[in-house]
């Protein structure tokens, strides 16, 4: 039984440090997280990724957030990138939130954008890009 519970702790120490590693492939990602006016995650909200990155080779892609909030976008090279968010029809839906994003090789971007309920339905954003190397 020692030798399962310390195998145990092994493994998880060896993920939790695999999870700190830098990105060395001379590749990106941009994680995208959307949160309402308290701050929470906002799940299924639909982000979309277009741009030209080395080479003019055009990235697209959409996908929706997850229970947090995130939308991650993986394996991008250096380029500038625009980000699309499409709040929900409760705060603003069909009018788009734009961020534009440029990446370096091996840089993890993060983009916040925090929607409010407006007036009319309008929505307010928080901007909000940070950048980890």
């Amino acid at each position: 039984m020692r030798l399962r519970g310390g195998l145990a702790v092994l493994v998880v120490a060896l993920s939790a440090c695999s999870m700190l590693q830098r990105r060395t492939d001379g590749l990106a990602s941009i994680r995208v997280r959307v949160t309402d006016d308290y701050g929470a995650g906002m799940e299924r909200v639909p982000v979309r990724i277009e741009g030209f990155g080395a080479g003019s080779a055009e990235a697209r892609g959409e996908q929706e957030t997850n229970h947090d909030g995130d939308a991650v976008f993986d394996r991008l090279t250096t380029g500038t990138y625009t980000i699309r968010i499409f709040p929900p029809a409760s705060y603003g839906g069909g009018a788009s939130v734009t961020r534009s994003v440029a990446v370096i090789p091996n840089a993890n971007k993060r983009v916040n954008v925090r929607l409010a309920r407006g007036i009319n339905s309008t929505p307010k954003v928080f901007p909000g890009i940070r950048s980890t190397l």
